[in-house]
């Protein structure tokens, strides 16, 4: 009598499907195992380097790790290291994370190697406007100057020498002076006449930091300074000018 096949080839077929499964439940354990290990510092470059063998399937687990209240600070930073080698979905990882404050400036560092992205030259220019940490809108800024061009950046820049923070403040300036030559100058003077008009203790870091982005662009380019200096002088007759008028005029010699 011949016998069936079937019993067989189902016996196989379940063999199969358990080492399927095996094979599923070790890899996600092994991710969760080499997910703990960032957080020590003798093992995280090892564990990095076998999460990134493992490739984009990973991205999953990864953003579990980054959703859970029960992930560490230190593990989520780490984890935010690896997705710009993820491709585009770790990189749309990195994207929701900024929306975190406690990543938001890891996240942006790490979106800084990022080029040719629309997306993510979009997200810099929120960031530099509207990010409540100063440090992120300064690094967005240097992003931006290396990565930006146009109106938008001309605008920007223009914008933030009114920002809360000297430090913003001040990299716009010299970013003015380096970037936007001789073409910005008449409308930074027509800048300084208003906020000359509206002369109040808020508006003065909008004066001092127009005041030192004549500064540089008078460095930049002898016509830049030919067109600055006599604002400058003119400066030196205001008490809370002065100092930074002086400071301009001893840069462009």
């Amino acid at each position: 009598m011949q016998r069936s096949s079937t019993p067989i080839l189902l016996v196989l077929f379940l063999c199969l499907g358990v080492v399927h499964t095996e094979t599923v439940w070790g890899q996600e354990r092994d991710v969760d195992v080499l997910v703990r290990q960032l957080a020590d510092p003798t093992q995280a470059e090892e564990a990095t380097r076998r999460l990134l063998d493992l490739g984009p399937k990973v991205l999953k687990d990864l953003q579990e790790f980054l959703d859970s209240g029960r992930t560490s600070e230190t593990v989520k930073r780490e984890i935010l290291k690896i997705l710009p080698s993820l491709g585009k979905k770790g990189v749309a990882l990195l994207m929701d994370a900024v929306d975190d404050p406690a990543l938001e400036l890891e996240a942006m560092k790490q979106l800084g190697m990022v080029t040719g992205d629309r997306k993510v030259q979009a997200l810099f220019f929120s960031r530099a406007r509207k990010s409540a940490n100063p440090r992120v809108r300064s690094q967005a800024l240097d992003w931006l100057a290396l990565n930006a061009s146009g109106k938008n950046l001309e605008s920007l820049l223009l914008e933030l020498l009114g920002d809360p923070s000297p430090e913003v403040r001040d990299k716009a300036a010299s970013l003015v002076g380096t970037l936007l030559g001789i073409q910005i100058v008449p409308q930074l003077m027509n800048e300084l006449r208003d906020a000359e008009f509206k002369r109040s203790v808020a508006n003065r870091g909008v004066r001092l930091s127009i005041l030192d982005a004549m500064g540089h662009l008078g460095a930049q380019d002898p016509r830049n300074a030919a067109r600055v200096v006599p604002t400058l002088i003119q400066a030196l007759g205001v008490d809370d000018e002065r100092p930074t008028a002086v400071k301009a005029l001893i840069r462009i010699g």
